[in-house]
């Protein structure tokens, strides 16, 4: 150290502390999505499975899912029938064509907290695993259109 006393950095590293521990307790709890594959037992039909999870399991969590494509130049949207399987998870079968262009858009709210995610879609609709796992984007926030329209403009040029 400089030699100075130790006290003289006492607000600064309090307030270091503070935040990290706010930020702590913020990410503990809250509301959050993950999106999986499912196992065997749970597959009856699903390609997609998503759970919610915090410091509770928010089983009465409000989840609205929805396939957004484009199909011959032309923007689709289809909702997505989400099959409830158990406390905090849901199933999705395959609801959309495999023409096209596809990224599935996931909503969840719990007590006034967001999450979303946005899965991209393989050629011919299908779901694409990478890395021992699905390459899903995140977001402590409602999906906006401008999300869901760039997903879809990088997958276009990625089929390409």
């Amino acid at each position: 150290m400089s030699g100075r006393p130790i006290r003289k950095y006492s607000p600064f590293w309090m307030s270091i502390l503070a935040s990290l521990t706010a930020a702590t307790v913020s990410m503990a709890g809250g509301f959050q999505l993950r999106v999986e594959t499912p196992d065997s037992k749970e597959t009856q039909g699903a390609v997609l499975i998503v759970r919610t999870f915090g410091c509770q399991v928010p089983d009465d969590a409000e989840m609205v899912a929805t396939a957004e494509g484009i199909v011959r130049g032309e923007r689709r949207s289809i909702k997505l029938e989400l099959a409830h399987r158990g406390a905090g998870v849901y199933a999705i079968r395959r609801q959309w064509p495999q023409e096209g262009v596809w990224v599935l858009a996931i909503n969840g709210a719990y007590r006034g907290m967001t999450n979303s995610a946005l899965l991209t879609l393989g050629p011919n609709g299908q779901i694409q695993a990478k890395n021992k796992g699905l390459e899903v984007r995140y977001s402590p926030r409602r999906l906006a259109a401008r999300d869901i329209d760039s997903a879809l403009s990088s997958a276009q040029v990625a089929l390409r």
